[in-house]
């Protein structure tokens, strides 16, 4: 697993949760904060082969949004 490679996978993950926090009126990063989200949770997730719309999907879900 390449940080770059991860960095980009992040940034795409980061950029479909900010537009589901822009619908719902959120701060960037609120989502990642209320499903106790954090890195370590993302680069496993990343070594396991999600895509970052499985990712975004799942993390946004855990909040109860969609």
């Amino acid at each position: 697993m390449t940080n770059q490679g991860f960095n980009q996978w992040k940034m795409s993950v980061t950029k479909a949760i900010n537009e589901v926090e822009v619908q719902y009126d959120l701060f960037s990063g609120e989502i990642f904060q209320a499903s106790n989200t954090r890195d370590s949770d993302l680069r496993e997730l990343y070594g396991y082969g999600w895509s970052p719309q499985e990712t975004a999907m799942a993390v946004t879900e855990a909040v109860g949004l969609r």
